[in-house]
């Protein structure tokens, strides 16, 4: 079964060769029309025809498309003069009145060929699809177009008058001439194909436009299948294959009219309803976009009143849209925002611009009230109405505020809010600067509450952090506006307090900040002091740069801690004896390090019991040819204070180890201790330094143990906890040195991998006389038993005190009932004995004023 699209063209085709048959001599349709019937039809139908073409040819002068413009133009011409030549020939007709030379078959016939070849060669050129752009275009090829249409004329011209002047086309009694059939045989050849040229144009055009020419080609089918009528008639025209011929070529020019229209007509209207409707949806994407944008969108007429603005912009200042539309924009700004608005918009339109983004954000104002931080593009644009503007708005008030909390955490203290370290040296910086310009003075206090680790200690850090933010209340509110308190850590604070004309000013502030503080702070059911060392330092006169009087400050404060509690002290710049003397240890012990000046002794741990030795602790001595005897009291603080202790350190390690090693030559085996200093204890490689001195020494771990004072691993329990831990991993014994003056936490000691814990000398000194101390070293006794470790008191001196502390249950002694620290050799000479017994030149040493 043919395709669908063309059974039409099949049913053309059988019809015609129907009507072929039907109309040849002897079938019903060969009639014979009397020529005044005939004459009226004819003249009905050439009329008809006329009408149709010239109908075509101005359709076809309207072309809308510049790429077919010049064809159709020639499609047009070429029509309207074939509907002149259709009149031309219907007025030639045999039997109608002369026009020129007198009217016969054969001048009609003459003009009716003429009005066939014109259409037909007009249409072979519409129909060639590879025609060059140029020809198709406007005014494409008009010379051509007017040499054909000059010619057409000058033969229709000389058919009219002179008609001889063509071969004859018809002889009456005979029928069609050859000439005739030949010119009909080319017809019927140019027609055919243009037909099938078009359908090869066709086929490279999209559906919608095959559908509208298709009536197009059904008409050039239709005048290919006409030609056949006008051979069929024989010696008469007026008969009906005569008829038919001119009806199947008014039919074919209807349908060429068609195909026309819908091209040139009905094409242009669907594409504009198409371009309507897609319009539409495109409005409607647009507007849900604006609608579902999460950027507000406002758009402002040239007056400043609102147009249009979409739901996000609704949202974020709270309006429902009757309620925006035709309002003033600014009624969405405070009215400090409104002139940089007038400014910024007049500039947006100065510039012209399709986009202008503000250099910086304006704020607006909610329906509510509420003040809410924006970020603004503006975009003008210029239309008949005049300027339109239309703005882009995001919130950023959210973002804003983040910015403000982390800037606000970065130079603020988390637990109090008060400034921190960084923003009090701003804040000094621009004080000093002030002052220097006006004559003013700057007084720097720094605070440091007193004891606060026992607060931590007793009642938890919740307590502690309660203390400090009381503290910060109560200092704050005690200040003058301007001034500036900060925390800068731990029980640390400053003060920074501006616009001073004398000394004594900052003295009275530091006494006012005491006296709020004097109360105290109700913690546990007790009232807990809040008592504070202060150090004062004042601009210009202890430092004419804010880096300058900061570290003043720190050495006031540092010299009120050597005085006691709750002291205040203000810098004093004039080296005092102190410094003087801190200053000449420094050089000095910078020499004796450089020189090994620095010597060690040794003082035995023996059983309580039995007076047995069972190990001895390193102590250092220095005496300096200057200085004279230097007690380490003295010289490691200093050497602390100066950084010089790791190095010290490091050489009493290696020192000890030597003197080991000597000992273990001489077949004398013991274990000696050595102390370390906080600043030693908390060195990450320490625990590799003592594994690489062992390893130097040929020594076993069990040679060495470490002695390390409460108060430093109580500075940071957890990394204590993790350093002992890797030195225990090495074999080497921990001692915990001075305990009971720490304030511990028995949960940390725990966790401690501590073997031995030491009495504070202090307690073993009054435990005979004060009922306190004798408590506290009975309790320190018991609670190494129950934790499994060994308990060594120190500052043994009397045999009253070793009474007691062998009815305690204290296993090791160490001090002066038993020996002194030693010198190697001595100590050598007291290890080959193996035990010790206390005797009278103790006894005679201590009456002395010998001390351990």
């Amino acid at each position: 079964m043919p395709p669908p699209s063309r059974l039409p063209v099949l049913a053309i085709v059988v019809l015609t060769l129907a009507l072929y048959a039907m109309v040849t001599g002897g079938r019903p349709l060969d009639l014979h029309i009397d020529r005044p019937e005939f004459l009226g039809m004819h003249a009905l139908v050439e009329v008809l025809s006329a009408v149709v073409c010239v109908t075509v040819g101005v359709t076809a002068w309207q072309a809308v498309d510049e790429q077919e413009r010049g064809s159709r133009r020639w499609l047009g011409s070429a029509f309207v003069l074939v509907g002149l030549l259709d009149v031309l020939h219907l007025l030639s007709y045999a039997g109608m009145p002369d026009l020129g030379a007198p009217s016969s078959t054969h001048k009609a016939i003459v003009l009716w060929l003429l009005a066939r070849a014109v259409p037909a060669v007009a249409l072979l050129i519409w129909a060639t699809p590879w025609w060059p752009a140029a020809l198709r275009a406007d005014r494409a090829g008009g010379p051509a177009a007017a040499a054909a249409l000059l010619t057409v004329a000058a033969l229709a011209t000389m058919a009219m008058f002179a008609p001889e002047v063509f071969p004859p086309t018809f002889h009456s009694g005979e029928g069609l001439t050859p000439f005739k059939l030949a010119l009909e045989a080319a017809l019927v050849a140019v027609y055919v194909a243009a037909y099938l040229l078009a359908r090869v144009r066709m086929a490279r055009l999209p559906a919608h436009a095959q559908e509208d020419e298709a009536p197009v080609k059904h008409a050039l089918l239709l005048m290919a299948l006409s030609e056949g009528f006008f051979v069929l008639y024989g010696n008469g025209v007026t008969d009906m294959a005569n008829l038919l011929g001119h009806v199947y070529k008014v039919v074919a020019y209807g349908l060429l009219f068609h195909g026309l229209f819908l091209n040139q007509i009905r094409r242009p209207f669907v594409r504009l309803a198409n371009a309507h409707t897609a319009l539409e949806r495109r409005t409607a994407e647009y507007r849900e976009l604006f609608e579902l944008a999460p950027l507000g969108v406002l758009r402002v007429d040239e007056h400043g009143r609102v147009q249009m603005a979409n739901r996000a912009l609704e949202h974020m200042f709270g309006y429902p849209p009757e309620r925006l539309l035709g309002q003033p924009v600014t009624m969405l700004m405070p009215a400090r925002s409104r002139r940089l608005y007038l400014r910024l918009r007049g500039t947006a339109a100065e510039q012209r611009t399709r986009r202008t983004r503000l250099g910086k954000s304006i704020h607006g104002v909610r329906a509510d009230g509420q003040v809410i931080d924006l970020e603004v593009s503006l975009s003008t644009q210029s239309t008949t109405a005049g300027e339109r503007l239309t703005a882009y708005v995001a919130d950023v008030s959210y973002r804003r505020q983040h910015a403000r909390a982390l800037q606000h955490r970065s130079t603020h203290d988390p637990l109090t809010g008060l400034p921190n370290r960084w923003l009090l040296g701003e804040r000094l910086a621009d004080a000093t600067a002030i002052a220097g310009r006006e004559g003013a003075q700057v007084g720097v206090l720094l605070l440091d509450l007193d004891s606060f680790h026992l607060v931590n200690d007793s009642h938890g850090t919740a307590a502690g952090d309660a203390m400090l933010r009381e503290l910060a209340r109560r200092v704050g509110g005690c200040l003058r506006a301007g001034d500036t308190l900060a925390r800068l850590g731990g029980d640390e604070f400053a003060v920074v307090a501006h616009g001073l004309h004398h000394c004594s000013e900052v003295e009275a502030v530091a006494r006012k900040i005491q006296s709020v503080l004097a109360g105290g702070m109700a913690i546990g059911g007790a009232s807990w002091p809040l008592a504070v060392s202060v150090g004062m330092a004042v601009f210009p006169h202890d430092g004419t740069q804010a880096g300058e009087v900061l570290p003043a400050a720190e050495q006031a404060l540092a010299a009120s801690k050597r005085r006691g509690r709750g002291q205040v002290t203000l810098y004093d710049a004039r080296p005092g004896e102190a410094q003087k003397r801190e200053g000449r240890l420094r050089a000095r012990l910078q020499w004796a390090l450089e020189h090994g000046a620095l010597t060690l002794h040794y003082q035995p741990q023996v059983d309580t019991a039995t007076g047995h030795i069972l190990g001895f602790e390193a102590l250092l001595r220095w005496t300096d040819p200057e200085l004279g005897a230097v007690s380490p009291a003295e010289f490691v603080p200093v050497a602390e204070r100066c950084g010089l202790v790791h190095a010290m350190g490091q050489r009493v390690l290696e020192a000890v180890c030597r003197q080991q090693r000597a000992w273990r030559a001489q077949a004398l085996r013991t274990r000696v201790s050595i102390n370390l200093s906080p600043l030693q204890f908390r060195q990450p490689d320490l625990a590799r330094q003592i594994a690489q001195a062992l390893q130097a020494a040929d020594l076993p771990a069990d040679a060495l143990a470490v002695e390390v004072t409460e108060s430093a691993m109580m500075d940071d329990p957890a990394a204590a906890a993790d350093q002992l831990q890797r030195l225990v991993a090495l074999g080497i014994e921990a001692h915990l040195d001075d305990f009971g003056t720490g304030h511990s936490s028995l949960a940390w000691l725990k966790s401690f991998p501590i073997s031995t814990i030491k009495i504070d000398r202090a307690f073993v000194r009054d435990m005979m006389g004060d009922a306190s101390d004798d408590a506290i070293v009975r309790a320190v006794i018991g609670l190494a038993h129950t934790m499994d470790r060994v308990v060594v008191a120190e500052g043994v001196e009397t045999p009253a005190q070793r009474e007691r502390l062998l009815t305690l249950g204290c296993g090791l002694c160490q001090g002066w009932l038993f020996s002194r620290a030693l010198p190697p050799d001595e100590a050598a000479a007291l290890l080959r004995g193996g035990r010790i017994e206390p005797g009278a030149e103790v006894a005679s040493a201590l009456a002395g004023g010998a001390t351990s």
